[in-house]
């Protein structure tokens, strides 16, 4: 993988013994320090890591993560220092050429400091400059209550639940309530503030499957406020909570059992119209009420309800397995959670949370685990992803806020989350923005990740009626393997969870907007289609930045109502770039010449270009050419451009006598400008054409309109095929210096034309 550098996860790890206090994770203060190990002196060894910084502490644990090196390409892992000697490294994942940037230090002593930097090596041992060193202060140790010592068996048989939570029950502040080895069948456990639940290794707990065991609570399913039955680990109102361990939760739930055939009802009671003999979903969610609300069918988020009973009200969401209702300051740390029976984890109204070294699995196949995300913050504000794996039937993370008029009256947006070097195996998408998004997303971090075999990588999902905001968020340093269906999915008319407002025109609350947003440094090995994007006629995504991109796939991008796209370093299928039906308004594709490139006059220096970059209606090119250092006697195309029928064409080129010539062909009609001045001084010269849909071309050399004309061109795709430093026949290769290459299909500003 070559991202300007390799990406990078973090080192696998164990959970805390004893309590510990969490922490949100801001940055721990830093100081710099002398190195203690020798670092190497060879000059291509790797840069030093940065920011190093604790995200979580323990009585006896503390967790790390840093910034990768600056120049990483090569790194093979990071070296951990405690107080000037070397405690561990962090894991090289080879399969996917990564080396991981946090660490747990485990092991140490309560209320202690200890001071840690971390160094960068390469593949042959060259290690770098140390990070800044930074102190960090473990957390007191508190008093520990085994749930053995009330009565739990831990046999998998017994029911352990009133013995467990007369442990959590009796549990003074900053105490430890230990799960030891065994398996504790039990119904839904109750935490509170200001402790910490262990479960350690070898022990699981065990969720019944006796549903009077289980009480209904108030809750929120799919963005609307909801009754549900209590999820197995459950917090309201809690503060200062903790669940760690090496052990496993476990929600015991199993695969939707489907109905036999002649059967007019499944095993839970549900018409064969709602789980047909295939064991196909119905994912036809609602219906529009003419209202602007929508009228939400819950049969898919249910399990234990009543499914023959025709008020919503009556009916009953499934619990998910770990849920936490307005709580502050809560880390999940260590543990593997299993089998949900819906959504694993569900943070909701909720703020400080960090979820580190986690392993989410459930089935697979979305016919047996239907609506088995592994994280779904809803409403949440300042929440970290450090080191998990989501291995799971639904969306891997699915950020939310809110439904409709309900969501929107709430108003309370998910906020400033941030997911790091955490792998999304199997899932419909590999991060979800949506679709419950009433209550607004924004400030969303997903950075150094990895998506393997999930449906759809990134994805943003919305639609009329919904209202609401996503805006400023950024997915930095991703790989994506084996996508089997978009890389980049961005979708404002999703149906799958309500039917879309009709189109008006008319832009007010219930119009959602998705803006800002930011791709880079990013490789995706197969996919079945680059990119999904579509806005509304009357709210076109605005602002999408790709950069440094690389993607093969069977399809290319496809754009419908999107506007103000940026493209820098976007390789396509290899130029293969757009779908022949994609739309843009202001597409920018910058960048294709990174620094100065030199063309020998042969066919090995030429650049081919993405096709469809443009039409005939409106562009503008720009580059800056050097021909005299290398110019002889012929002519040389610095651009050229053609249909696939060869009935429309462009090209930009010094003739024979070094002059600038610009020429553009569609159907009978031609533009054709040809300077009056030559350039064939060993200089730098500034070339922008511009064209618009009144008919006005011009020709800039230096900022200056050197050649102009108006002519009404037919609208029609110019560049199907288009290259740099050729022409179409071979026979005018470019021979000199070019740099900044840059191609819009709008008409640049006056400013960008006459800046140096």
């Amino acid at each position: 993988m070559n991202l300007k550098g390799k990406m990078y996860l973090t080192a696998s790890l164990s959970a805390a013994l004893l309590f510990f206090t969490a922490l949100p994770y801001y940055p721990v203060a830093a100081t710099e320090v002398n190195a203690a190990m020798k670092t190497s002196t060879d000059s291509v060894a790797p840069t030093s890591p940065q920011n190093l910084t604790a995200f979580s502490k323990t009585a006896s644990t503390i967790g790390l993560i840093w910034d990768k090196s600056s120049d990483d390409a090569g790194v093979k892992g990071y070296d951990i220092y405690e107080n000037g000697s070397k405690i561990g490294s962090s894991d090289y994942l080879k399969q996917y050429d990564v080396a991981k940037t946090n660490y747990t230090v485990t092991g140490l002593k309560p209320n202690t400091k200890y001071k840690f930097k971390v160094v960068a090596r390469d593949a042959s041992g060259n290690v770098s400059k140390s990070s800044k060193q930074i102190s960090v202060i473990t957390s007191n140790e508190g008093k520990i209550f085994n749930v053995k010592d009330y009565g739990a068996v831990g046999d998998g048989v017994t029911k352990d639940s009133k013995a467990i939570q007369d442990a959590i029950d009796a549990c003074t502040p900053g105490g430890v309530v230990v799960i030891p080895a065994g398996t504790y069948y039990t119904a839904p456990l109750k935490l509170k503030s200001d402790m910490t639940l262990n479960i350690e290794k070898g022990a699981t707990i065990l969720a019944s499957r006796d549903v009077s065991d289980y009480k209904i609570i108030d809750s929120r399913w799919e963005g609307t406020s909801f009754k549900s039955y209590m999820s197995i680990i459950t917090a309201i109102d809690a503060k200062n909570l903790n669940i760690i361990g090496e052990g496993t939760i476990d929600g015991n739930a199993g695969p939707i059992k489907e109905a036999a055939a002649g059967e007019t009802e499944d095993a839970y009671g549900y018409p064969v119209n709602k789980v047909n003999v295939s064991g196909e979903y119905d994912y036809n969610m609602g219906k529009y009420n003419g209202d602007k609300s929508t009228a939400v069918n819950f049969d898919m988020g249910l399990w234990w309800d009543n499914p023959k009973a025709t008020d919503p009200t009556k009916q009953t969401a499934r619990p998910r397995t770990i849920q936490l209702i307005n709580c502050d300051g809560v880390l999940i740390q260590g543990v593997k959670v299993q089998n949900s029976p819906s959504w694993t984890i569900h943070p909701l109204y909720s703020k400080n949370i960090t979820i580190a070294d986690v392993n989410v699995k459930n089935p697979s196949s979305p016919v047996d685990s239907p609506n088995t995300d592994g994280l779904d913050p809803d409403s949440v504000d300042n929440l970290l992803v450090v080191n998990t794996t989501f291995d799971v039937g639904d969306d891997c993370i699915a950020i939310k806020s809110g439904k409709d008029a309900e969501g929107r009256k709430i108003g309370i947006p998910s906020s400033n989350i941030t997911i790091r070097n955490s792998l999304m195996l199997h899932g419909h998408g590999g991060v979800t923005l949506g679709s419950e998004m009433s209550g607004g997303i924004n400030n969303i971090n997903i950075k150094d990740d990895i998506f393997d075999s999930t449906n759809i990588g990134v994805r943003l999902k919305t639609l009329r009626g919904r209202g609401g905001v996503i805006q400023d968020v950024v997915f930095d340093n991703i790989m994506m393997k084996n996508i089997s269906s978009d890389a980049f999915n961005i979708n404002s008319n999703y149906s799958s969870n309500g039917a879309p407002l009709p189109y008006t025109g008319v832009v007010d609350e219930t119009t959602p907007t998705i803006k800002n947003l930011v791709f880079k440094n990013i490789t995706a090995i197969g996919a079945k289609e680059a990119s999904f994007f579509q806005g509304l006629q009357e709210m076109p995504v605005d602002g999408v930045t790709l950069s440094n991109i690389n993607v093969t796939a069977d399809k290319g991008l496809f754009a419908q109502y999107v506007k103000n796209v940026k493209m820098d370093h976007v390789n396509i299928n290899n130029g293969n770039m757009f779908q022949a039906d994609s739309t843009f308004d202001n597409l920018q594709y910058g960048g294709i010449i990174d620094g100065v490139k030199s063309f020998n006059g042969n066919e090995n220096s030429t650049i081919k270009l993405p096709s469809n970059l443009f039409n005939s209606s409106k562009g503008s090119i720009t580059a800056w050419v050097n021909s005299g250092k290398n110019f002889k006697s012929e002519s040389g195309t610095i651009m050229y451009g053609k249909s696939n029928d060869s009935a429309n064409n462009y090209s930009l080129s010094f003739t024979k006598d070094k002059k600038v010539q610009f020429n553009m062909k569609v159907n009978s009609k031609t533009v054709n400008f040809v300077t009056n001045d030559k350039y064939n001084g060993n200089a730098w010269h500034k070339i922008t054409v511009t064209w618009d849909a009144k008919g006005e071309e011009k020709l800039y050399i230096d900022g200056k309109v050197k050649a102009s004309d108006t002519v009404n061109l037919d609208t029609a795709a110019i560049s199907d095929i288009s290259y740099i430093g050729k022409s179409d026949n071979l026979s005018e290769y470019y021979k000199g210096d070019m740099k900044d290459i840059n191609i819009y299909n709008y008409v640049i500003s006056p400013e960008e034309i006459t800046s140096k």
